[in-house]
């Protein structure tokens, strides 16, 4: 049992549309990753106030908050919302500590300019490395792939990040048809491969999107194979993910089939991002 009275400290994961929080306790270093949380929490950005609530819930259960550490792509506004609401309700002097990018993290070195990667993505990628080294033998190959208000795919060989792609995501892309146009309704991505040529106007955006996106996916991985000559695996997050997983599943099937490649290995991931920064705790 983890003593709660030694306190807790708090991983914050401030987004483009939500705030993640997860509460751990650091004090019981022979305890795994997942054994020393405490709770996870997500929040909307339009009610950043409801994480007083949160907070006032885990002062109950776990004690006295001792430390803040997080990333922030959501603006300054909504980062001095957080730490005033923090102050608010614990009410006491400590640290409040933003994380910035650095050049090497874990062992994985960064190759990406550093002044214009985001912090969320650059822990998402550190969470994702620390999945694939305890969840793939060999030295880590694999796409870290995250759908989110953007997708970012994002390569990593061995003990290199190599840098990655941006393109809009799957709401974006589903907003951009319905707000751009006169006519066209606003979908739902079904958890299905996609229909290759549909007949009704719903189904065509649904498929559009998801051959979209899981074509954006393929093509990385077909680059990945021919630089590397190795198929990568896929570590997923996202909370779009779950509309375009099959097409990227038959997709893959259908190009590696001919080539007799292995199967695709495919890892859903739910918090990468506080996994990095969790990590990154554990280590220094």
């Amino acid at each position: 049992m983890i003593d709660r009275g030694l306190g807790y400290i708090l991983l914050l994961d401030s987004g483009n549309t939500r705030l993640k929080c997860r509460a751990v306790s650091l004090f019981h270093p022979e305890l795994s990753l997942q054994e020393q949380i405490l709770a996870e929490t997500s929040i909307a950005n339009d009610d950043i106030d409801q994480l007083g609530v949160v907070l006032q819930d885990y002062q109950q259960r776990f004690g006295q908050l001792v430390h803040v550490y997080g990333v922030s792509v959501a603006g300054e506004a909504i980062q001095k919302h957080c730490e005033a609401v923090v102050r608010h309700v614990v009410d006491t002097a400590f640290p409040i500590t933003w994380l910035a990018v650095m050049r090497s993290h874990l062992g994985l070195q960064n190759h990406y300019v550093l002044d214009q990667i985001g912090k969320d993505r650059w822990y998402g990628v550190l969470g994702a490395y620390t999945h694939a080294l305890a969840q793939v033998s060999g030295y880590p190959a694999f796409l870290y792939i995250s759908f989110g208000t953007a997708t970012t795919i994002d390569a990593v060989i061995a003990q290199d990040y190599v840098g990655g792609v941006i393109l809009p995501g799957v709401q974006l892309m589903q907003r951009s048809l319905f707000q751009g146009t006169a006519q066209l309704p606003e979908v739902r991505l079904p958890h299905t491969p996609a229909i290759a040529f549909p007949q009704a106007t719903y189904a065509a955006i649904e498929a559009g999107i998801a051959i979209a996106q899981a074509g954006a996916v393929m093509r990385q991985v077909q680059k990945f194979y021919r630089d590397y000559q190795r198929v990568p695996s896929l570590l997923v997050s996202g909370g779009a993910r779950k509309g375009v997983l099959a097409e990227i599943q038959q997709a893959y099937q259908e190009w590696a089939e001919p080539l007799q490649l292995p199967p695709l290995k495919l890892i859903e991931l739910e918090t990468p991002v506080l996994d990095g920064i969790h990590q990154v705790l554990l280590k220094s």
